[in-house]
């Protein structure tokens, strides 16, 4: 009875830690993957956990400094699994060890993704919301960043993105991501 216990336990932890606090993040789950460097956390999953890759997600859903993560099942990195949060999206690599995953974010405040541009910037009026939408309006578009105005030139301008390049906090910039 106590096992069914710890497993019902286990479970609505890993339900819990892997919803979503915000209503704009998503998250993809890369099995057979893993996705080395870039590390700002590394979190030790107890064993018997039946749900390891959702709890990881969990973890790097609550950190906002967290743009990807990889679990590593237990036996490869010692006796436990491993949760490991990253600040970027490192290339992925396929290794069976590891499950991985992405957390596009509809707005990063203080984030330049520089590179990867679709083509030229766009002058706009708006703010934030208006280069997300013309983000989502290309469908090339995985990624964009708004600069400020007088950062670049006298008018905000807005970078649409045909990847997700890696974030690097500057307080120029908003970014986000609309597909992983």
């Amino acid at each position: 009875m106590l096992k069914v216990w710890i497993l019902a336990l286990s479970f609505s932890l890993a339900l819990g830690l892997s919803l979503p606090t915000h209503s704009y993040a998503d998250q993809t789950f890369e099995g057979g993957t893993d996705r080395p460097g870039q590390d700002i956390d590394r979190i030790d999953i107890p064993p018997g956990g039946i749900a390891g890759p959702s709890i990881c997600r969990g973890h790097c859903l609550r950190n906002e400094r967290c743009n990807s993560w990889t679990f590593v099942a237990s036996g490869f990195q010692g006796n436990t699994a491993v949760c490991w949060l990253k600040h970027g999206l490192p290339a992925p690599v396929r290794n069976n060890c590891c499950e991985s995953g992405v957390v596009p974010r509809a707005f990063e405040d203080n984030i330049d993704r520089p590179g990867l541009d679709l083509g030229p910037r766009i002058i706009i009026s708006g703010n934030p919301p208006e280069c997300e939408r013309l983000c989502r309006e290309e469908p090339r578009c995985a990624a964009w960043t708004y600069v400020r105005k007088d950062v670049q030139g006298p008018s905000q301008l807005c970078y649409l993105k045909s990847a997700v390049p890696d974030a690097f906090p500057n307080d120029c910039c908003t970014s986000g991501v609309v597909r992983p």
